[in-house]
Parts: C-alpha cells; sequence; structure tokens
C-alpha cells in the first residue's frame, strides 16, 4: 500500500508517520519559521532548515513529540 503523499516528508519524501523518530509536532512558532504549512518534514529534514541542533523549546511537549526517542533524549 502505498503511503498518501500527505504523510511523507515534503523535503525528502520520507513516509515520516511510520517512523517514530521522524513524527513530532513542533511549537506553532517554530513551525510558522520552519515549517512547510500543513505538509509534513521528517526530524532530518526540519533540522536542516533550523540550521542549528535540536532544542526541546522547538517542540510542543505532546504525545507525538515525547514519544519521539530523539526528543525524549533532549527532555533527560
Amino acid at each position: 500500500m502505498k503511503p498518501k503523499e500527505e504523510n511523507c516528508c515534503v523535503d525528502c519524501g520520507k513516509y515520516a508517520i511510520k517512523h517514530k523518530e521522524d513524527y513530532f509536532m513542533a511549537t506553532d512558532a517554530s513551525w510558522k519559521e520552519y515549517g512547510v504549512g500543513r505538509g509534513m518534514l521528517c526530524l532530518t529534514c526540519f533540522t536542516k532548515r533550523l540550521g542549528r541542533e535540536l532544542k526541546v523549546e522547538d517542540f510542543a511537549l505532546v504525545p507525538a513529540s515525547i514519544q519521539n526517542p530523539i526528543i525524549n533524549k533532549l527532555l533527560q
């Protein structure tokens, strides 16, 4: 079954929902500046758009972000 396009990263095409490490929710401010509107980015492409290391402040602290193992490490 082919993934729905809206669930794929706009930049690289990766099926982001399938991978825990790519599924997250950015804060409204971060997404407004670096995101793709109603589209989706994998965490790697979001990081590239940020142009720096990830910070806890970049993410909304909701289950989608907290359950991401990469973001979870930032919380520790």
